[in-house]
C-alpha cells in the first residue's frame, strides 16, 4: 500500500468514525424528545419509519457484502433494491441529515 493509499485509508476511517460518532449524537440528543409525554405529533411515528427503512435496507444487503469505508470493498455486490434503489445521489444522505439536525435543534 503506498502512502496516498494509506493516508486515504485513514483518512476514510476518520470520516466513518465521525459518521457514526454524530449519528450517536444526533440520536442522544432527540431522545428526550421522543420519551416526553408531550413529544411533537408524528417524532415517534418518524423514529419508527426510519427504525423500519433501516432494518430493510439491512435485510436486503446480504451477509458479508457490507462495508462501511467509503471505498468500495473488493468483490463486493452493488446493490439496487429495497430502499436503496430509492438513493440515487448521495445529496441524499445530506439532506436527510440536516433535516435530521434542523428536528434536533428546532
Amino acid at each position: 500500500m503506498t502512502t496516498s493509499e494509506h493516508r486515504q485509508r485513514r483518512l476514510g476511517s476518520l470520516l466513518v468514525f465521525l459518521q457514526f460518532s454524530l449519528i450517536l449524537v444526533l440520536g442522544w440528543l432527540a431522545l428526550p424528545g421522543l420519551m416526553a409525554v408531550n413529544r411533537p405529533t408524528g417524532a415517534l411515528l418518524f423514529a419508527v419509519i426510519g427504525l423500519a427503512l433501516g432494518i430493510w435496507a439491512l435485510s436486503v444487503n446480504k451477509v458479508g457484502n457490507f462495508n462501511i469505508h467509503p471505498s468500495p470493498k473488493v468483490g463486493g455486490d452493488m446493490v439496487c433494491e429495497g430502499p436503496l434503489s430509492l438513493d440515487t445521489s448521495p445529496h441524499v444522505h445530506q439532506c436527510i441529515g440536516l433535516r435530521r439536525l434542523l428536528c434536533v435543534v428546532g
